[in-house]
C-alpha cells in the first residue's frame, strides 16, 4: 500500500520558528504602557472629580426640592443641617462643610421649650472630592461663594456649635455619622409650612459646591473655581435652583 504524500511538502531544512518576546521587547511595551498611564491618570482624575461633583450637586438639589415639599404636605417645619467637621479622610486637618441631614419638626418640646426635631433618612457625607464652600465675611458678598452657610463674620454667622444640639444621644449619633471623634458645627436651613426659607428675604442665599482642593475656603473668588455647582434658594417660595459653569 503506497503512503500518501503532502500536496505541499516543505522544503528541506526549513523549520518554523516558534520564538516569543524576548525581555528587552518585554521591557519596552511595559514602559509604553506606564507612558501612557502618567498623561492619562491626571485627565482620568478630573473626571472621576466632574463626576462625584455632578453625583453630588444632584443629590442635594433633590433634597432641597424634597424637604421643601414635605414641609408644605405635612404642614411643618423641616431643617436642613450641614455639618463642619475634619474629616479623616483628608490630609491636613482642616475642618470643612461636607455633610448633611434632614429633620423634622415633631410637636413636641424639650425641658426648656425649644421644639425637637427628629432626623429624617441617613446623613449624607459628601465624596473627598466635594466641599460646601463656607462663603466669604459678610459685606463681600459680590465675591463670595455662599452665603446660606457662612460663618466668617461673627455679626451675621449663622453656624452653630455642637453644644446647641441639647439631646445628647442625637449629639453621639451625629458624631458616629460623621466617623470621626472631634467635636463639629454646623448651620441649619429650615423650610416653613409655605414652603418658604427662614432667611431674610431682602437678601441673596445660595451655596456653593467644590474641590477642596481648588482654594482656601472661604476666601476663593468664584472667577478662580474651574469647576463648582451653586445652588439659590428664592426666600419666600424656597424655590431652589442650580448653576454650572
Amino acid at each position: 500500500m503506497s503512503s500518501m504524500a503532502s500536496p505541499h511538502p516543505l522544503p528541506r531544512g526549513r523549520r518554523t520558528s516558534l520564538a516569543g518576546f524576548t525581555i528587552l521587547e518585554l521591557l519596552v511595551v511595559v514602559a509604553l504602557i506606564a507612558g501612557m498611564a502618567v498623561f492619562a491618570l491626571p485627565a482620568f482624575s478630573s473626571l472621576q472629580k466632574s463626576s462625584q461633583l455632578t453625583q453630588s450637586g444632584q443629590r442635594i438639589l433633590d433634597t432641597l426640592v424634597l424637604t421643601r415639599q414635605r414641609a408644605l404636605t405635612s404642614g411643618r417645619n423641616f431643617e436642613i443641617r450641614f455639618y463642619k467637621f475634619q474629616d479623616k479622610d483628608l490630609p491636613g486637618g482642616t475642618p470643612y462643610y461636607k455633610a448633611m441631614q434632614v429633620f423634622e419638626e415633631t410637636g413636641r418640646s424639650d425641658t426648656g421649650g425649644n421644639p425637637i426635631f427628629e432626623p429624617v433618612g441617613r446623613l449624607y457625607k459628601l465624596p473627598n472630592s466635594v466641599m460646601i464652600d463656607q462663603g466669604s465675611p459678610w459685606g463681600n458678598e459680590w465675591y463670595s461663594l455662599s452665603t446660606i452657610v457662612n460663618p466668617s463674620d461673627s455679626g451675621n454667622s449663622r453656624e452653630e456649635p455642637s453644644s446647641n444640639i441639647r439631646r445628647n444621644e442625637e449629639k453621639v449619633q451625629i458624631n458616629k455619622n460623621l466617623k470621626q471623634g472631634t467635636d463639629f458645627t454646623f448651620t441649619r436651613l429650615k423650610f416653613r409650612p409655605s414652603g418658604g426659607i427662614d432667611l431674610d428675604p431682602d437678601l441673596s442665599w445660595y451655596f456653593t459646591i467644590r474641590d477642596p482642593q481648588s482654594g482656601a475656603d472661604g476666601l476663593t473668588a468664584i472667577e478662580n473655581v474651574p469647576n463648582y455647582i451653586t445652588f439659590q434658594l428664592e426666600p419666600y417660595t424656597g424655590i431652589a435652583r442650580l448653576f454650572r459653569p
